[in-house]
């Protein structure tokens, strides 16, 4: 007996093909254990490549984690160090604020007591605040009068750093010769700058100027004493009219001629 396949199976391979029940069923079977293969086969290779894909994402976020703790590492090390620079220039401006107040004190106390050298100097003409610190500072270092000095200055040149006199070599705030400000400049006894280092147009500047005056001074302290032999000797006089000139100026400022020595 035999049946035709398209009625047992609904399956049909060639018209006129006739099979046995037996056969058709056990065709059916392996049709069906293939396609279940099929999709097992298909389902393990989704697993294998989500389980793949997995670990994958697994490994970039652990490598992603361990740049972010070495950022937060770098960030925490940096940060600390920050905060030491800042406290460290915390400090160095508090320092920096205490002196600037206390030159400031210091500017204020040296303007009260040379305020006249600030009244009487022309702007402009190298005679400031900060020279009249710094001949404060080479009077007191030698020993000698800065009002004693800066009185000569206002005689001499009017405290202008650029006076010259016409008829002569006399140059700057002190009016010093060519030949008296190279041996004071040059001699070792003095500033000593060494021999040829000296030229007359150096003492426009006021600096240099209150350098050469305070050395002379200091020179003529010690050699002759009183002021009224130290000024004959500095202007070059047989009398002390250069003196009472000088002293007529001191006196008006309230300042004291008869004193050599800083005050």
């Amino acid at each position: 007996m035999s049946y035709d396949v398209s009625v047992l199976s609904g399956y049909q391979y060639k018209e006129g093909i006739k099979v046995s029940a037996k056969t058709a069923i056990l065709m059916v079977v392996v049709a069906f254990m293939i396609a279940v293969c099929g999709c097992i086969m298909v389902t393990y290779t989704v697993a294998e490549n989500y389980a793949n894909s997995t670990a994958y994402l697994e490994s970039r976020i652990s490598a992603y984690q361990a740049q972010v703790d070495d950022l937060n590492t770098q960030l925490s090390t940096t940060s600390a160090q920050y905060e030491s620079q800042l406290e460290s220039l915390n400090a160095e401006m508090a320092t920096l604020e205490s002196i600037a107040n206390q030159n400031a004190s210091e500017m204020y106390a040296l303007s009260e007591k040379y305020y006249y050298v600030l009244r009487d100097a022309p702007e402009g003409e190298g005679v400031d605040m900060a020279l009249i610190a710094y001949m404060d500072e080479k009077a007191k270092e030698k020993n000698v009068s800065a009002h004693l000095a800066w009185g000569m200055i206002e005689h001499e040149s009017g405290y202008i750093a650029t006076a010259q006199n016409p008829t002569s070599t006399a140059r700057g705030l002190g009016q010093f010769l060519r030949s008296t400000a190279r041996s004071f400049y040059e001699q070792d006894r003095f500033l000593g700058h060494g021999e040829g280092t000296y030229t007359h147009d150096m003492i426009d500047n006021p600096y240099l100027a209150v350098d050469l005056i305070t050395e002379y001074l200091q020179y003529l302290y010690e050699n002759y004493g009183d002021t009224k032999t130290m000024l004959r000797y500095y202007s070059g006089s047989s009398n002390d009219n250069y003196y009472y000139e000088v002293q007529s100026y001191m006196q008006s400022v309230g300042t004291d001629i008869t004193v050599a020595t800083y005050y």
